[in-house]
């Protein structure tokens, strides 16, 4: 089975696999500062891992995470459902397994208005398919997948309203040159902390706002951090219809992520 998206040189490759063994765990790492959004504040920060197990003994892993609350119910639903689901099937590929999976669950996400865990579910045993494949034939993943730039590009996160400025200020120091300032918080919060930080952007650097999510106000504040810098906003397409998507997709400073 070709896939559009294999490169070239691989399209020939097996990657059918059938999953003996897959485990879910949930880890929590204290943190000394809170993580402040719009939506909410985390105490600790949690994550969800992924472990598949083929007939062969390869392995791949994946992690995501989720709300302060809901890292727990991922791993239940997993254990549950999904990876219940999964086991002892041969698939031909791990795109067959996904669009498999999100057929077969389509109309439990609908009856149980799980819609957004259950995708989350799915994505993380589809990254751990990837990589288990990925791994088998020897490759880095990116290769597999027709990349030749084994390069990514960092920026210092979690920027949070009350000490952002100081981080911004020691991310620089550390030698980063794009951060992300979470916004969301009003105006007398937020203005000053993105004015604060332009203020102090050298050349080249890149700011972006996250407002978790609320894209018409992050474009509120594009005209007032317009100093040469370039500025993204994060999460632009979640709680806006239609005709505002229109407007917004064509917008250079709004950065499609997530």
């Amino acid at each position: 089975m070709m896939l559009d998206i294999i490169s070239p040189d691989y399209e020939n490759s097996d990657l059918s696999f059938i999953i003996v063994k897959a485990t879910a765990i949930v880890l929590r790492s204290p943190i000394t500062t809170p993580v402040q959004t719009s939506f909410g504040t985390m105490t600790n920060r949690p994550a969800v891992f992924l472990l598949l197990v083929d007939a062969q003994g390869n392995t791949g892993e994946s992690w995501c995470n989720f709300p302060a609350c809901g890292a727990e119910h991922r791993q239940r639903l997993l254990g549950s459902a999904i990876l219940p689901a999964l086991l002892n099937k041969e698939y031909a590929n791990p795109q067959h397994c996904y669009h498999a999976l999100q057929a077969q669950f389509k109309r439990l996400a609908m009856q149980a208005g799980e819609q957004g865990p259950i995708a989350q579910c799915i994505a993380a045993v589809d990254i751990a398919l990837w990589d288990l494949v990925a791994k088998r034939l020897s490759l880095p993943l990116h290769k597999l997948l027709g990349s030749e730039n084994a390069t990514i590009g960092v920026y210092a996160s979690g920027l949070n309203p009350t000490d952002g400025v100081d981080n911004f200020m020691r991310c620089q120091d550390e030698g980063f040159t794009a951060f992300k300032l979470k916004i969301g918080f009003g105006d007398e919060i937020d203005y000053p902390n993105i004015e604060r930080i332009c203020a102090k952007q050298q050349p080249g650097e890149q700011l972006m706002v996250d407002a978790n999510p609320n894209p018409l106000r992050q474009r509120m504040y594009s005209p007032n951090v317009e100093n040469g810098q370039t500025t993204l906003s994060d999460k632009p397409g979640l709680g806006v219809d239609l005709d505002e998507l229109d407007t917004l997709q064509n917008d250079p400073t709004l950065l499609g992520g997530q």
